[in-house]
């Protein structure tokens, strides 16, 4: 059975896979790109959105500017791809590998990005509202120019050691940015984490107001003497396209 993969814009045929007969309609997008990058297909600007991709074995694929809003990437295999400029809003990429992806000005608005390998990704210029990283690894990360003031949790994430810092302190894991800081589920900006009441703390846990009481000092300096380095501006909203799904 033939499976195309067009072009977001122009719907030009960017390659045709031969999917073999009997293959599970859920699976038909995945096993038709991965087709296309073992081929090393061109594979920019793809329509790919809301596809179910989970798995699939995508390392070094070339998806600049792809969409792939969406779409279903969990647990796949994206080391050293290029997803440039690519609309990955929306997108699952819980436990995906994305070790050495170049993802420079990708909009990751609203992905699930949980437990995901960002080691030495490139982020720069990605935007990052309401994106969930946590449990995500990020060290060696390039976040430079990233919106991150918006982001929706950064619980457990390991860092960068620049733009995203993150400690463990007994009980709770601290991460923090330039703006914000999430301690266990709790996720608030600086200013109002330094400005709760003790019954404002007392609320979020009931182990909370002893360690808080006990670490919130050592946390305020560090945060002073080692702040995180500030994310990029927000980006303006992207202007919305008609609709496209995958089969488009």
């Amino acid at each position: 059975m033939k499976h195309q993969i067009k072009n977001r814009f122009t719907g030009a045929v960017l390659f045709e896979a031969d999917v073999p007969e009997g293959t599970e309609s859920g699976i038909i997008a995945r096993v038709a790109l991965e087709q296309s990058v073992a081929a090393g297909a061109n594979l920019r600007d793809a329509n790919l959105g809301g596809a179910d991709l989970r798995d699939a074995n995508l390392g070094g694929a070339d998806l600049r500017g792809a969409n792939l809003r969406g779409a279903n990437l969990g647990g796949a295999d994206l080391r050293d791809a290029n997803l440039g400029g690519a609309d990955l809003r929306g997108a699952n990429l819980r436990g995906a590998n994305l070790g050495g992806a170049d993802l420079r000005d990708a909009n990751l608005g609203g992905a699930d990005l949980r437990g995901a390998n960002l080691r030495g990704a490139n982020l720069g210029g990605a935007d990052l509202r309401d994106a969930n990283l946590g449990g995500a690894d990020l060290g060696g990360a390039d976040l430079g120019g990233a919106n991150l003031g918006e982001l929706g949790s950064i619980w457990d994430t390991a860092g960068n050691r620049a733009e995203i810092k993150s400690l463990q302190l007994e009980t709770w894991g601290v991460t923090y940015t330039a703006t914000h800081m999430q301690i266990g589920c709790q996720h608030h900006t600086l200013e109002r984490w330094w400005g709760f009441s003790d019954d404002c703390i007392r609320r979020m846990d009931e182990r909370a107001l002893e360690w808080w009481r006990k670490w919130k000092p050592v946390i305020q300096q560090i945060v002073a003497m080692s702040p995180a380095v500030p994310g990029g501006a927000k980006p303006a909203e992207p202007v919305e396209q008609p609709a496209e799904s995958e089969e488009a």
